[in-house]
């Protein structure tokens, strides 16, 4: 019935596979809420492993991208998965000693993995904007703050169609 998904990243920018769901799903998935999240990178390992040992980092290009400077650092090739608790969950399916995840604690605490390191990303200002969405629209009690969200795709594209669209505001 609900579902929360990212969609700004203040590193990576729009999520834009996340808009097009909006999209394509318009009127049978309605906008109830929002939360920033600010994100915190672990490097995670299976138990017993040292960081010498490990050569490659895993996880989801988002992730990957957060921790570029870092992962440069250490010298670790970045290996791209569909998502980081994913990747510390296939580390442990297959036993990849020579490969860690970039992900978070929790993960590693689900997963049984140990913390090579922690707080890995490359800024520190790193907040994602999740979206909490719904089938039925839920109007805010009267005297809480809300935000409006427009979408719209214009009829035509030609220069100055975003500027007319917009100035009715």
């Amino acid at each position: 019935d609900f579902a929360v998904l990212p969609f700004e990243n203040t590193l990576g920018g729009s999520i834009h596979v996340n808009y097009d769901l909006l999209l394509r799903f318009h009127g049978s998935v309605h906008i109830l809420g929002e939360h920033s999240f600010r994100v915190r990178h672990s490097l995670l390992a299976l138990p017993g492993v040292k960081r010498e040992e490990v050569l490659k980092a895993m996880s989801h290009p988002q992730a990957l991208a957060q921790t570029e400077g870092y992962l440069r650092a250490a010298n670790l090739t970045p290996v791209v998965a569909y998502d980081t608790a994913g990747s510390a969950k296939q580390i442990v399916e297959q036993q990849m000693r020579d490969t860690a995840a970039v992900a978070s604690i929790h993960a590693a605490k689900v997963h049984g993995l140990q913390v090579l390191d922690s707080g890995i990303e490359d800024d520190a200002n790193n907040f994602t904007r999740f979206l909490i969405l719904g089938k039925s629209p839920v109007s805010p009690p009267f005297g809480v703050p809300a935000k409006t969200s427009v979408m719209f795709v214009p009829k035509s594209h030609e220069a100055g169609s975003l500027f007319k669209a917009l100035s009715v505001f």
